[in-house]
C-alpha cells in the first residue's frame, strides 16, 4: 500500500485502505465461502455473505422416479458454471409466485439409480402444481446429510420420509 500511496501523490490519486470485514473471528473473503460452500457449511455461507445461498434455474422434465416414490421433484437446469454445495440433501426454501415454500433438495448423481451426472433436484412441500418449464430460486439453508446409495427404492423412500421430517423441523424453528 506505501507503494501505490507514493505512486498516487505524483499521479494525482489517494489511496484509502479498507479493512478487511471480519465475522466471528474469521476475515470474510471469497475463498472462505467457496470453502464453505464445497463442504456444505450452509449457515457459514449465510454467516459470511449475510444471506442464504440460492439456485436459480429452469425447471426440466426428469425421469420421473421422484414422482414414482411419491416424492415428485422440480429438476432444475443450472448453468454448469454455477458453484454447487458438496453433494447431499438439504433443507430448501422454494420460491413461487414470490411465495416461500419448504422443501428437501438433493444436489448429487442419484447413486440408487445407477446415475453418473449431477442434478439438483427440488421435492417442494405442500405444493402441487407442475412447475414444468418455469424459473425457480431456492435458498439451501442447511445440509442435512450425505448423498448415499440404497439398495432397494423402497430404501430410498423410507430415507427420504426421515429427511422431510428433519427438514420440515429445521425450516419451521
Amino acid at each position: 500500500s506505501n507503494t501505490l500511496r507514493t505512486l498516487g501523490q505524483g499521479m494525482n490519486f489517494s489511496l484509502v485502505v479498507i479493512p478487511p470485514i471480519v465475522v466471528n473471528g474469521a476475515v470474510v473473503s471469497s475463498t472462505a465461502i467457496r470453502n464453505a460452500l464445497a463442504n456444505g457449511d450452509m449457515e457459514r455461507v449465510l454467516n459470511l455473505t449475510g444471506r442464504p445461498f440460492s439456485l436459480h434455474g429452469c425447471v426440466t422434465k426428469g425421469t420421473g422416479r421422484g414422482l414414482e416414490l411419491g416424492f415428485p421433484t422440480a429438476n432444475l437446469d443450472i448453468d454448469p458454471q454455477q458453484a454447487l454445495p458438496t453433494e447431499g440433501v438439504y433443507a430448501t426454501l422454494a420460491y413461487i409466485d414470490d411465495k416461500a415454500y419448504k422443501s428437501m433438495t438433493n444436489i448429487g448423481k442419484r447413486p440408487t439409480f445407477g446415475d453418473t451426472e449431477r442434478a439438483v433436484e427440488v421435492h417442494i412441500l405442500d405444493y402441487h402444481n407442475d412447475l414444468f418449464g418455469r424459473d425457480l430460486k431456492i435458498d439451501i439453508i442447511k445440509r442435512l446429510r450425505d448423498e448415499k446409495q440404497f439398495d432397494t427404492a423402497q430404501q430410498l423412500g423410507k430415507q427420504i420420509t426421515e429427511d422431510i421430517k428433519q427438514g420440515r423441523a429445521i425450516l419451521d424453528s
